[in-house]
C-alpha cells in the first residue's frame, strides 16, 4: 500500500492528517500542491476542492488506485492502521 498526501503549507487539516498517520505507523508521502506543479491535475482527476488530499494505491504492482478523499478523516486513517496490520 502506498499512501500519497497532497497537501498546503498551512492547512490544519492537513497537519492533523499527518499527526495521525504518524501516531497510527502509517508510512506516506508528502507533496506541497503550491510547489508541485503536477499535483494540480491528480487532485483534478478525483474532483475535491479542498486539502489535504489522500490517495492509497495497491501495491501489488499496478498502482491502482484503492482509496482517495480530503479533508481529515480519521476514519479513513483508522481503516488504514487496520489495512497494515493485516498485511
Amino acid at each position: 500500500m502506498s499512501v500519497t498526501v497532497y497537501s498546503r503549507e498551512n492547512c490544519v487539516q492537513c497537519k492533523q492528517t499527518y499527526m495521525f498517520l504518524d501516531k497510527f505507523g502509517i508510512d506516506y508521502s508528502r507533496i506541497d500542491i503550491d510547489q508541485d506543479k503536477n499535483a494540480a491535475a491528480v487532485i483534478d482527476k478525483y474532483d475535491f476542492q479542498s486539502a489535504p488530499v489522500v490517495i492509497v494505491e495497491n501495491s501489488d504492482g499496478d498502482n491502482t488506485v484503492s482509496d482517495a478523499w480530503c479533508g481529515f478523516r480519521i476514519d479513513k486513517i483508522k481503516e488504514l492502521q487496520k489495512a497494515s496490520v493485516n498485511a
